[in-house]
């Protein structure tokens, strides 16, 4: 206790918060509780703002306990278990349905998308036949998604695309999808997860936010740079399903028009917003 002993001499105006402090570090001793740890983390970081104070006791407690302010691991498991099944959202049978898919999401809806496309592979059910479609006929199909002549007029050049240099198959290749009409790095690297199952970071709005949410980035808003922080942090192998597992999340519990539900958080006790 004389990392504790020492905080108490050196800020004796917070002795209220220093009983807490000092449970959950008998806590953490008696049990080795990573959530338990990552509280003690918050709650000194939460009262220790003297710089000189914390450089030369904050960062050597946390030294002694092994303490990661970035416990990813965690944040993956936690989210994991809470969604063990989650996956696309959009639904496809084939590469180039998600591919189509994913450009008619932008701004709109999954549900709705899922309810258009019906129509839409109904009447032109093949790479082929939309590749062959009037743009105009394929717009009156997809206007309920928003952006109706931009979705329609990306959707039929990049049809046209796979249907005369791929044969009808979605390339996978990062690059290569990139230089598909409509396909911007959001939907790349979906592409790469979910059908081709490489590493991939999506970043969309759901994404985004949970991730300064709860400290993943700072205050990071741009798509790519949000994706490029991520790729540092989180273990390739883990990053579609994690992406998936924050839609999931996002919409469910850390809301983005209404107020978080945070006592039903299964980050609760680890998130930064609690700090």
């Amino acid at each position: 206790m004389n990392m504790v002993n020492n905080i108490k001499n050196r800020r004796p105006n917070l002795e209220d918060e220093y009983p807490k402090i000092e449970s959950l570090f008998t806590l953490y001793e008696e049990n080795g509780d990573d959530k338990v740890l990552i509280q003690l983390g918050h709650e000194i970081h939460r009262f220790l703002v003297d710089i000189d104070f914390m450089s030369k006791y904050w960062f050597s407690l946390l030294d002694y306990l092994g303490y990661d302010p970035m416990p990813i691991k965690l944040y993956i498991e936690l989210l994991k278990k809470e969604y063990p099944d989650a996956d696309c959202t959009l639904d496809y049978d084939n590469a180039w349905k998600l591919l189509v898919s994913v450009r008619l999401a932008a701004q709109c809806t999954d549900a709705r998308v899922n309810v258009v496309v019906q129509d839409l592979y109904a009447k032109f059910p093949t790479v082929e036949a939309l590749a062959n479609a009037d743009v105009a006929d394929i717009e009156s199909i997809v206007r309920p998604c928003g952006l109706g002549k931009s979705k329609a007029r990306d959707i039929s050049a990049c049809m046209k695309i796979l249907h005369e240099q791929y044969h009808d198959n979605v390339p996978g290749d990062f690059d290569a999808l990139l230089k598909l009409p409509g396909v911007g790095r959001k939907s790349a690297n979906l592409i790469m997860g979910d059908v081709f199952g490489k590493p991939a970071i999506v970043t969309d709005t759901h994404c985004i936010r949970l991730s300064n949410r709860i400290g993943l980035v700072d205050n990071m808003k741009e798509p790519k740079k949000v994706e490029m922080a991520l790729w540092k942090i989180i273990p390739p192998e883990e990053g579609s399903d994690f992406c998936h597992r924050l839609v999931y999340h996002g919409r469910d519990v850390c809301t983005a028009r209404t107020k978080p539900h945070c006592e039903k958080c299964c980050l609760a006790d680890i998130c930064c917003k609690q700090i």
